[in-house]
C-alpha cells in the first residue's frame, strides 16, 4: 500500500465579529454571513481521527448537486469530544458551524479533501468515541435569502458571483467561477428564497454546474465547458480499479422537451428516433422568465432532448484503492467534472465520461483509502469553435 499524510483539522475558535447569525442579525444590516470565511486559525485533531468518510457530487447530470458532507470518527476515552463535559479543553468550543477542512500531503503536495463547517457532535461514553459530522458551503447558501437589487443583461456567471458577495464568500482563492452562462434580461433577489435556490433555479435553464471543490472552493463551469469535448485528463483502467458497474435505464432518457419564456411562445422539441426507440419519454415542463428570449427556450428544449434521447446511465462503484502511487495519486486529484476515458478488459468497457459524484473513506491510520467515483458517459458534445470539426458529431448548443 502507498500511503499519504492526512490532517484533519478544526477552527474551533472561528466566531468572528460581524459574523451574521441567524435569529440575531438583521436582514440589510452590517454583519456578514460566515465572517472572512478563509481568515481561520485550525487546531489539529488528527491524532484521534479513527476514520473518515467524505462524500459529494450527484448520481447524473440531470440531477442537482448534493450537499457535501464529511464524518469523523474519533477516539475520546476521556470526553475531550462530549459537549457537556466541562472539564474539557475544549469546553465552549464543541459547536456547530465551526470550519473543518480534511487534507492529504502526497509526493510534497498537499491536496485538499473536505472544506466546510461541523453540523453535529455527538459522544458515545460506551463506545469512547465521539463523531463530528460536517458539511460543505451549501450550508451557508441553503439558509440565507438575500435582497439584491435588479440587474439586467447579467451572465449567470455575473449573478452567481453576486450572490457568493452577498453571503461573504469573497475570497478569490475559495471562487472559481467560469465566464459566461445564459445572458439573464432581468434577475433580483427579494430576500425570499435561498442563496443556493436562486443558484439552482439559474442552473435549471442555464445547464451549468455548481458545486464545492474538495478544497472548498465554490466552483461554476457553464455548459459549453461542461459538454466540451475536450481530452480526458486521466484513464481509469481495471488494473487500477475495482467494483466496476456499468449499466442502462430508461428512466434516464429524455426524448421531448416543453419550455416556455414567460409571456413568450412555447416551444416543445422532440428527437423523433429516441421515441421511435424507448417511447414517449418527458422530460419536466420549464416555464422561465430568466430565458433571454424564444429562441433561448427552444434551443434549450432542443439541447434537452439530444442530450438525453440516449441512454447514458452513470458508471457506478468505480473503486480505487490506494495500492501504488499510480492509484493514490488518482484518488487524490480526481475531481467533479473531470473529464476521463473508463476502461476495463474483463467486460471490455470502454468509454469517455465525466465525474459526476465522489466518496473518499479513509481508515486504519490513513493506511486504507478508498475512493468511489460516478462517472457519467459524454454521448454528446457542444460544437466549439477552434476544436470541433465541421460534419463532426458534436453539436452547436443553445
Amino acid at each position: 500500500m502507498t500511503t499519504a499524510v492526512y490532517s484533519y483539522e478544526v477552527a474551533w475558535t472561528s466566531q468572528l465579529a460581524g459574523v451574521f447569525i441567524i435569529g440575531t442579525s438583521t436582514i440589510g444590516g452590517t454583519d456578514t454571513l460566515g465572517g472572512d470565511f478563509g481568515n481561520n486559525t485550525f487546531d489539529e485533531i488528527t491524532p484521534d481521527v479513527m476514520s473518515c468518510d467524505i462524500t459529494s457530487g450527484r448520481d447524473s447530470d440531470l440531477s442537482s448537486m448534493q450537499q457535501g458532507m464529511c464524518t469523523l470518527i474519533l477516539k475520546d476515552p476521556t470526553g475531550k469530544y462530549n459537549p457537556e463535559n466541562a472539564s474539557s479543553t475544549l469546553n465552549g468550543k464543541l459547536l456547530p458551524l465551526r470550519p473543518v477542512r480534511v487534507k492529504a500531503t502526497f509526493s510534497g503536495t498537499d491536496y485538499g479533501l473536505f472544506y466546510g463547517y461541523i453540523s453535529r457532535i455527538e459522544y458515545d461514553p460506551e463506545a469512547r468515541q465521539s463523531t463530528i459530522e460536517a458539511v460543505d458551503l451549501f450550508e451557508w447558501l441553503s439558509t440565507y435569502s438575500p435582497s439584491i437589487g435588479t440587474v439586467t443583461n447579467y451572465t449567470v456567471s455575473q449573478i452567481i458571483g453576486l450572490i457568493l458577495d452577498s453571503i461573504g464568500w469573497t475570497d478569490p482563492t475559495l471562487r472559481s467561477i467560469e465566464t459566461g452562462g445564459n445572458v439573464i434580461p432581468s434577475w433580483s433577489a427579494d430576500g425570499n428564497t435561498t442563496s443556493l435556490g436562486l443558484i439552482q433555479t439559474l442552473l435549471s435553464i442555464d445547464l451549468g454546474i455548481f458545486f464545492i471543490s474538495k478544497s472548498g472552493v465554490a466552483t461554476y463551469k457553464t455548459r459549453n465547458i461542461f459538454y466540451s469535448n475536450e481530452a480526458a485528463v486521466a484513464t481509469i483502467s481495471g488494473s487500477l480499479s475495482s467494483s466496476l458497474k456499468t449499466s442502462v435505464e430508461k428512466d434516464k432518457i429524455i426524448n421531448g422537451q416543453y419550455a416556455l419564456r414567460t409571456g413568450g411562445v412555447a416551444t416543445f422539441a422532440t428527437n423523433t428516433e429516441s421515441r421511435k426507440a424507448y417511447g414517449y419519454r418527458n422530460g419536466s415542463p420549464v416555464t422561465s422568465a430568466q430565458f433571454e428570449s424564444d429562441t433561448a427556450a427552444a434551443s434549450f428544449a432542443n439541447f434537452v432532448v439530444a442530450l438525453n434521447g440516449t441512454p447514458r446511465s452513470p458508471t457506478r462503484n468505480i473503486a480505487l484503492i490506494n495500492r501504488d502511487d499510480t492509484t493514490l495519486t488518482q484518488q487524490l486529484t480526481r475531481e467533479i467534472g473531470d473529464m476521463v476515458n473508463v476502461t476495463e478488459s474483463t467486460g471490455s468497457t470502454s468509454f469517455k465520461g465525466r465525474v459526476q459524484g465522489m466518496r473518499h473513506s479513509i481508515s486504519n491510520a490513513g493506511t486504507l483509502h478508498t475512493t468511489n467515483i460516478m462517472v457519467q458517459k459524454v454521448v454528446l458534445s457542444v460544437f466549439t469553435i477552434g476544436v470541433s470539426v465541421l460534419d463532426g458529431v458534436d453539436v452547436i448548443g443553445y
